[in-house]
């Protein structure tokens, strides 16, 4: 939607029922088809001709790292491809960097930039090793995990070695382990959480936002309410990690201010649109407008800034977790109320435990027709 409003023309590659099909900012949708997931999308490539490529999940983003290298090295990948990729994402030779937890860390070590003590899981051999080298608690992470799913808190062996057990991705962790890549071991740092969302092209940041984290979805899960700060030493660990990997397009980083010190650590970066990217608030924080700019060469074309509130709650994440919170009434709710059938979509699509489904909707479309009509200049009762 709000590269919609930036001027650009959308088109998606998704699943078959997925929610992008109800809204209007979106024109052609291709299909992607899960046995056939990087032709799917080199089709769509081919047939959409765009000028940027946004992944928005860490799985669209391996696909399209797996696309330009598989099919390179088998001399398939249509130059077109090959280029919009490159252009969408930045310097390719740093793919396998962003594809892994430990790679990156250790990229921001050598650029200077502040990370919590960080040890790889190369083998089963070296984890005891490790562990007490890092002294307890501990965070292990696996990679190809998103949304905390991959991420446990330790604080003894014992649960060290559970937590190992549990960290299963298509193959269980110690055969990964056997293999040497995927887990890796951090020192914990207690503090507040950070996300951050850049816009970058080639090598160069663009626009940031940058939000502390009041309220997530659940333990380690992702973020549902957010407070907008500014802090210098994010921005310029951002802009160092930008200028080394050579990045383009839209890109994520999870920080942690440390207690007591304030001091800011890097803990990882997402790759790829995050959840937060389309939070349009003014120069220099307004992502699509300044990468649709930089992408067309067309002057940049900025949206209205959203809200002056700095606390801002998701949709529909925080309204999922508790739809009585008094962050939705005191906080900028971020409903898409533009476009109402996409709003149903979504609401129609969740699969919520606690509740019966009919609930949920029942607690928020009331409210979308007052709202809309609010926007039209007329009184919730005027009808």
């Amino acid at each position: 939607m709000a590269f919609a409003a930036a001027g650009c023309r959308v088109d998606a590659v998704c699943a078959k029922a997925h929610p992008l099909k109800h809204t209007k900012a979106v024109g052609r949708i291709f299909r992607l088809r899960s046995f056939a997931p990087r032709r799917s999308i080199a089709r769509a490539i081919s047939i959409a001709k765009p000028n940027l490529l946004l992944p928005t999940d860490d799985l669209a983003t391996r696909y399209l790292h797996n696309l330009y290298h598989g099919e390179r090295r088998a001399r398939k990948l249509e130059a077109f491809i090959a280029t919009v990729i490159e252009q969408s994402l930045g310097d390719p030779e740093n793919f396998p960097v962003l594809d892994g937890r430990a790679p990156f860390m250790t990229v921001a070590a050598e650029e200077g930039i502040r990370i919590p003590k960080t040890k790889n899981l190369t083998n089963l051999h070296e984890f005891e090793s490790c562990l007490t080298e890092l002294e307890f608690p501990v965070v292990l992470k696996a990679d190809r995990t998103s949304g905390g799913t991959g991420v446990r808190l330790v604080h003894t062996a014992q649960e060290a070695k559970r937590a190992l057990k549990e960290l299963q991705v298509r193959r269980t962790v110690f055969q990964r382990l056997a293999r040497g890549t995927d887990v890796m071991a951090q020192s914990f740092i207690s503090g507040r959480d950070v996300i951050s969302e850049v816009a970058c092209w080639r090598g160069r940041v663009l626009a940031s936002v940058h939000f502390e984290v009041l309220q997530k979805q659940y333990v380690r899960g992702p973020a549902s309410v957010l407070r907008r700060i500014e802090n210098a030493e994010i921005s310029a660990a951002i802009e160092k990690i930008a200028r080394r990997l050579g990045l383009s397009g839209l890109h994520g980083f999870d920080f942690i201010l440390e207690e007591g010190s304030g001091n800011a650590y890097l803990l990882e970066i997402n790759p790829r649109a995050t959840q937060i990217g389309h939070l349009t608030l003014g120069p220099d924080h307004d992502l699509p407008a300044v990468l649709s700019s930089a992408v067309s060469g067309n002057p940049v074309r900025l949206a209205p800034q959203i809200t002056e509130n700095e606390t801002i709650a998701l949709f529909p994440q925080e309204w999922v977790r508790d739809p009585q919170s008094v962050f939705l009434r005191m906080g900028h709710h971020d409903v898409p109320w533009e476009d109402p059938e996409f709003i149903h979509a979504c609401v129609r699509s969740l699969k919520i435990s606690e509740s019966p489904r009919e609930q949920r909707e029942q607690a928020i479309v009331p409210s979308v027709a007052p709202l809309t009509a609010l926007r039209a200049g007329k009184s919730p009762g005027a009808d």
